[in-house]
């Protein structure tokens, strides 16, 4: 049983000698959004290697999210995510109800990922998420993962565009609409 391979290296010779136009200016960091998400963060997750709680976070308050705030800038600044904010424990669980637990089916990988790192993360994807919005990163069609926009917004497109297709004298489709 192999859980974890090693994975193949990834071939970027495509992307070699890109150039980005147009980049969005990304603002530092605020205290306010490193408190924000440790707020928002599940007090009872189990911690990475560096044993930390999300408790302990929420109860250090504010005199730590000074300190975040400012490593995870420096950070960003120098294009750097330390190996510290990676680390990782993998811990494997039993399925529940399972027949036979000689197969790899009936187990579960976990990561246990440092918790400040997870924070970093999670700050950082929340701005992500801000720009791709905000900049309008993405076609209108794009219902994935996009705020305010479920399962429900993609039927309305899909139908409105049926719709307008029918009036117009064409037959319905079912193919989804063009960006």
């Amino acid at each position: 049983m192999i859980f974890f391979p090693i994975p193949l290296e990834a071939d970027l010779w495509d992307i070699r000698d890109a150039e980005y136009t147009g980049q969005i200016e990304l603002l530092l960091i605020t205290e306010k959004e490193v408190n924000d998400t440790i707020r928002a963060a599940t007090a009872l997750k189990a911690p990475g290697l560096d044993g930390i709680t999300n408790r302990a976070l929420k109860a250090a308050g504010a005199p730590i999210t000074a300190h975040l705030a400012r490593i995870f800038n420096q950070s960003l600044r120098i294009g750097y995510c330390p190996d510290y904010f990676r680390g990782s424990t993998i811990v494997v669980l039993r399925k529940p109800g399972k027949a036979n637990y000689t197969t790899l089916k009936a187990y579960r990988p976990i990561a246990l990922l440092n918790t400040i790192g997870k924070i970093m993360d999670a700050v950082i994807a929340r701005r992500l998420s801000y720009m791709v919005e905000t900049h309008q990163m993405l076609p209108a069609t794009h219902i994935g993962g996009g705020k305010m926009r479920s399962t429900e917004h993609a039927l309305h497109i899909i139908i409105g565009k049926n719709t307008r297709g029918m009036e117009s004298g064409k037959r319905p489709s079912s193919k989804p609409p063009a960006a």
